[in-house]
């Protein structure tokens, strides 16, 4: 269900753990959403993309966050 335009939430989230890579590859504050590259390939959401709240993934991330400085 997480096709183009969805955008995963607190309200759409349900149960779930981040127990795998996810990479932060844009944001959009007019959605209040990070633009997330997934590790499951293109066959998942939107080729491979998903919407994730602000809210959400600051609740459901763990420590393993890096931020790469080019």
């Amino acid at each position: 269900s997480a096709g183009p335009g969805f955008i995963w939430s607190k309200e759409t989230s349900g149960g779930f753990s981040i127990g795998h890579s996810m990479l932060i590859v844009g944001y959009d504050d007019v959605k209040q959403a990070y633009r997330i590259l997934n590790s499951w390939g293109t066959d998942w959401g939107d080729s491979g993309l998903i919407w994730m709240t602000y809210d959400l993934f600051n609740s459901r991330t763990g420590t393993y966050v890096y931020v790469i400085d080019r």
